[in-house]
């Protein structure tokens, strides 16, 4: 089964990976917006099989072609948690990412 877990790199995302990498046959692409996210990943990940990193902005549809084949499910952690921000920017980081990812 091919899973995409966006904000993979956050506490939910990484607990869900670590369940999923014991399931025989699943094959998880784990999604990190950022450098640090993308870090966490590796190191978390590293020697576990099944499991694919990629950075991507999920805010710009056309990295979603990044990937080799579509996903099965797709699992959405990702979202800017924050209680300051502009508008614009928690638009484009939450609802934006959310209807790239209805689209894909």
């Amino acid at each position: 089964m091919k899973i995409m877990i966006t904000g993979a790199s956050g506490f939910i995302g990484l607990n869900l990976i670590e369940h999923l990498s014991q399931k025989e046959g699943a094959q998880v692409y784990a999604i990190a917006r950022s450098q640090a996210g993308l870090q966490r990943l590796q190191q978390f990940c590293n020697g576990k099989s099944g499991i694919n990193i990629f950075q991507i902005d999920l805010a710009d549809p056309e990295q979603l072609d990044q990937f080799p084949e579509s996903p099965e499910i797709i699992i959405n952690l990702a979202a800017r948690v924050s209680d300051y921000g502009s508008y614009p920017q928690l638009f484009k980081d939450n609802d934006q990412t959310s209807e790239n990812l209805l689209n894909f």
